[in-house]
């Protein structure tokens, strides 16, 4: 690995650990420990000499923690509740009450703090969310009217679909990963 690779895919690291920041501290932060790596890397461009510039610095982890105690906000890491629950429920098997239990899961789903705005529109628009119900109404008669070699892909991919939704909304919250978004609050007043 040469030192631009290092330096890249630590920023790149940077980047996905201060994603909970404001936007605007995000990228500032990234930027200062750009400018420092370039720095170091005029210094000395070995991969070793970058290496241990890195070391210096910390874990992406650590410096974003640093980052939260300099702008006086705590984050709150996103968690499984009732509402996160019965949101994974909702969606997947609400369309069995028909429309109503389906509208509670996206009712729940959007309301929710532990999913981004993407991730909500994948639990919206893929099946049984979405027109989950629907689908399954529509898709019913052509499964009859279709050869069998056109009707039974179609039920096998919403049946895909609608069990890896779930499964991969649940995936994203149950683990602090890349793709959540903790809420920050201000710390309470002492």
């Amino acid at each position: 690995m040469t030192a631009g690779q290092v330096v890249e895919r630590y920023l790149r690291d940077l980047e996905r650990a201060a994603r909970p920041l404001p936007a605007e501290h995000a990228r500032e932060l990234v930027d200062d420990v750009a400018e420092h790596l370039a720095a170091a890397r005029a210094a000395d461009d070995s991969e070793a000499a970058v290496r241990t510039a890195i070391g210096r610095l910390g874990s992406p982890e650590s410096i974003v923690a640093a980052a939260f105690a300099e702008a006086g906000i705590v984050p709150v890491p996103a968690r499984i509740g009732w509402g996160e629950a019965l949101a994974l429920v909702g969606i997947s098997i609400g369309f069995l009450l028909f429309v109503v239990g389906w509208i509670l899961g996206l009712a729940f789903l959007w309301s929710s703090q532990a999913w981004t705005t993407r991730q909500k529109l994948v639990g919206t628009l893929v099946p049984p969310g979405g027109l989950g119900g629907f689908a399954l109404i529509l898709v019913r008669p052509t499964l009859y009217s279709l050869p069998p070699a056109a009707g039974t892909p179609l039920a096998i991919g919403w049946l895909v679909a609608a069990v890896a939704s779930p499964i991969w909304l649940a995936t994203r919250v149950a683990r602090n990963g890349p793709a959540m978004r903790p809420r920050a609050t201000a710390p309470a007043e002492r």
